[in-house]
């Protein structure tokens, strides 16, 4: 099976969603199956690999080294829908949301779950 993991935040800290995302990579691959993360932004390799300690070499495809917002964001997740199409995922697990159609079957996971606030709580 192809498996694209995407978060929009960087990769490069401890948080939980980024141990998710190694761990789940990690284990897809171990099965056997090809897996692509997607992030928004990947400052220093080094430092991913220092605060994560990634056992296999995952392919990560990083839509900057700093972190995008407003339409630049938007712009580069547009390049990645293209990267993501020609991959030909089967399954996409979002770790936050990213508002593109997308091939395959979508999973959105939800890590903290909790009252918002504001315009855009309903969404």
């Amino acid at each position: 099976m192809r498996v694209v993991l995407t978060r929009r935040e960087a990769l490069d800290s401890p948080d939980g969603v980024n141990i998710f995302i190694v761990s789940l990579a990690q284990a897809l691959m171990d099965l056997g199956h090809d897996v692509m993360v997607v992030v928004g932004s990947l400052h220093s390799h080094a430092e991913y690999e220092r605060v994560l300690a990634p056992r296999l070499d995952l392919p990560i495809l990083a839509l900057s080294s700093t972190p995008l917002t407003g339409l630049a964001s938007a712009a580069a997740w547009l390049r990645a829908k293209w990267a993501i199409d020609r991959f030909r995922p089967d399954l996409v697990i979002h770790s936050e949301a990213v508002p593109l159609p997308l091939r395959g079957i979508i999973f959105q996971v939800i890590h903290d779950l909790e009252p918002r606030h504001g315009r855009l709580a309903p969404v």
